[in-house]
């Protein structure tokens, strides 16, 4: 509906957007962006019609925005081209600089994505204060193309997230970072530094942090991080299985899984403190511990609280397949 490309120094503030069909409001290799005070509300049903997407940019404030988008409310990538913008190829500068706070945030796909097939790097992001509610997954930082993703702090959340029916992507995780090849003959880049302190998320599905290779995802750290479970009207339809959609390979996007409440694969120096988890009427048995790590290296989980579900009483509350560098106290 609206873009602005390579301009400095712009302030929206206090207008209603509603009824895109595609992205609502684009900010395309912008410097100093000022997003205050708007509403905007795209039809649920409508794929790609983002709330507010930052491409490449450096300096931006966000505050006090009410966003109900079809796809991903608020959206902060590195593309080195602007896909459906004429004009824009191999534009290479970081997208860096962004305060966002005081929002309330609704998606049929991510409330809040960082990241994806990015060629530029993407750095030094703060959220706080957040309401993400009917959201298919609440934050999402992905990496699959050559750009990296690092110094991230989310603090001040409240998650609310649930299946959907039809082709989303995402399956009710309230928290999910991944890296995992989107195309071939590149380096990968990396996802580092990433804090969440004072979230909690009630969902339908469970945390997951997922890199197809150790060292893709790095230093991330949970401090008191509540999340409760609960079944829901799609849960048995939709439910069992790890959706990394974006991929290279259609193998590695979506496919069947148990899972535990948190878990994690492929990742390192991992620290987990003052955390819990908590099944609300959860009986499906693709559930299982409450926390696993597989594959992972250096790992301290401090204070953490839960069971695994309950359909598999008994089982540990929490697990580890191969790593190196386990720790619980």
């Amino acid at each position: 509906m609206i873009t602005f490309a390579r301009c400095e120094y712009v302030d929206v503030s206090d207008v209603q957007l509603v009824n895109a069909p595609f992205w609502t409001l684009h900010f395309a290799d912008c410097d100093g962006v000022k997003v205050s005070n708007i509403s905007i509300a795209t039809n649920m049903l409508v794929p790609n019609a983002d709330g507010i997407d930052f491409t490449s940019c450096s300096n931006v404030i966000v505050s006090g925005c009410d966003i109900r988008s079809g796809d991903d409310a608020l959206v902060i990538t590195g593309y080195a081209h602007h896909y459906e913008l004429p004009g824009f190829s191999n534009v290479r500068h970081a997208s860096t600089n962004f305060i966002i706070s005081n929002c309330n945030l609704q998606s049929a796909s991510s409330a809040i994505r960082i990241g994806w097939m990015d060629q530029n790097d993407i750095s030094n992001i703060q959220i706080s204060n957040i309401n993400i509610t009917n959201s298919t997954r609440g934050i999402n930082i992905s990496v699959r193309d050559e750009g990296s993703v690092s110094n991230i702090n989310i603090s001040n959340v409240t998650i609310e997230t649930k299946f959907r029916t039809g082709d989303w992507w995402g399956n009710g995780e309230p928290i999910q970072l991944s890296a995992v090849r989107g195309r071939e003959h590149i380096k990968i880049g990396t996802i580092k530094n990433v804090r969440f302190k004072n979230i909690s998320c009630t969902s339908e599905n469970g945390i997951l942090v997922y890199a197809s290779n150790e060292g893709l995802i790095e230093d991330v750290i949970f401090d008191d991080v509540k999340l409760t479970i609960k079944a829901g009207l799609n849960s048995l339809s939709s439910g069992g299985n790890i959706d990394l959609r974006g991929t290279l390979r259609a193998s590695e996007g979506l496919f069947e899984s148990d899972l535990a409440g948190w878990y994690f694969n492929g990742v390192s120096k991992l620290r987990l403190k003052d955390c819990s988890l908590q099944w609300l009427q959860v009986d499906y048995p693709w559930f299982t511990h409450a926390l696993k790590a597989d594959n992972f290296n250096d790992v301290r989980i401090s204070n953490f609280s839960g069971m695994a579900n309950p359909y598999h009483a008994g089982m540990p509350p929490i697990a580890h397949g191969k790593g190196n560098g386990w720790l619980v106290d």
